[in-house]
């Protein structure tokens, strides 16, 4: 193997994946691609003066994982900074929640949103504490009387919005409700501030969409926490026209575009599969399979459901690609990444 390599990572467990399935001591990393595995002593032979070296100490080296489905960008966009995190453990209780509501009121200017994600009755005092009790309009309303709220429950399923979010949104007790979703009343009929499922695209049309500088933080904020998890590529589970009521608006084309961007400058530090969506209405509007350019030579991929676009390097090598220059390597993150360069679309029909 000519030249030092880059990057050597010594003296650990280093799970090979390869066809048999092999334990090395040690991988070396040239040019972005995994050069050779072996023992700590054949790979030190790789080092060079300019050679970074990696001391695992007896840890384990594991390829890039892939997640098949991360909406990265909604996920970016609903934690910190751009949300509040009301989570366990940084909340447990729904007093917790009121006074993070709270103190963001206390910084923005009357009449902003307020957004936050991660509540979970099961961790919440007040829900353990006497059964059938739900968060309600009234527990945000007294801390937040000038600003609409919006917290996502932790799965994305529910949310839970005080009294100005639901008058923004035009949510009263004669609302329809829209199919397959649930506004949940009290005992006088009045929505308690809780929607479910279909019902959240009543608050999630009327939230003023993200600009692009705050549709970039997430995605980047989004990968970071994929990079210190070891995750070093991805499925974006749809995005495009259509996708402006969900996610606070991040699921639509715009935050595609910050995506085809930032791999353009060659800043989009992981490898990203966008599934586009609704693939009907792109294709009429001739976005897909022939409006939209593949990314950095990869083809594109019109599938039954939709239309998969890689932001990432295609090639026959793809499987050898180590973790991209600059990303932060933790012990985990620091093999190869061996996920491959397609995706697969969601039917049409199904919910992603």
């Amino acid at each position: 193997m000519p030249g030092p390599a880059d990057l050597v990572l010594v003296n650990g467990t280093v799970l090979t994946v390869d066809a048999a399935f092999r334990r090395t001591q040690a991988v070396a990393v040239r040019d972005g691609l995994i050069a050779a595995t072996g023992s700590t002593a054949e790979i030190r032979a790789l080092i060079g003066p300019r050679t970074e070296v990696v001391d695992l100490e007896g840890r384990t080296a594991l390829p890039g994982i892939n997640d098949s489905h991360l909406h990265a960008a909604a996920f970016g966009a609903t934690r910190p900074p751009l949300a509040l995190d009301v989570a366990w453990p940084a909340v447990s209780s729904i007093t917790g929640v009121r006074e993070a509501v709270r103190r963001r009121a206390g910084e923005l200017p009357a009449g902003d949103w307020i957004f936050g994600n991660g509540w979970d009755t099961g961790y919440l005092k007040e829900c353990l504490a006497e059964p059938g009790r739900a968060p309600r309009r009234q527990d945000l309303d007294e801390v937040s009387p000038e600003h609409p709220v919006l917290l996502y429950e932790f799965s994305g399923h529910t949310s839970w919005l005080n009294s100005r979010a639901l008058q923004a949104a035009g949510i009263t007790a004669t609302t329809p409700v829209p199919p397959g979703g649930v506004i949940e009343t009290d005992a006088d009929g009045a929505p308690t501030g809780i929607l479910r499922e279909g019902a959240q695209d009543l608050v999630n049309a009327v939230v003023p969409l993200m600009d692009d500088s705050a549709r970039e933080a997430a995605v980047r904020s989004a990968i970071a926490v994929c990079h210190a998890e070891g995750i070093t590529s991805f499925t974006e589970p749809g995005l495009g026209p259509g996708g402006t009521s969900l996610f606070l608006g991040v699921a639509d084309t715009e935050t595609l575009n910050v995506y085809a961007r930032l791999e353009s400058a060659g800043e989009l530090r992981a490898r990203v599969s966008v599934l586009l969506l609704p693939w009907r209405w792109a294709a009429r509007h001739g976005i897909c399979p022939t409006g939209w350019p593949s990314w950095k030579g990869c083809a594109r991929q019109p599938t039954r459901g939709g239309c998969a676009y890689s932001a990432s390097s295609c090639s026959p090598t793809a499987s050898r690609r180590a973790v991209r220059p600059g990303c932060t390597r933790s012990t985990r993150a620091a093999g190869t990444a061996v996920s491959v360069c397609t995706a697969t679309a969601t039917p049409s029909g199904s919910r992603s």
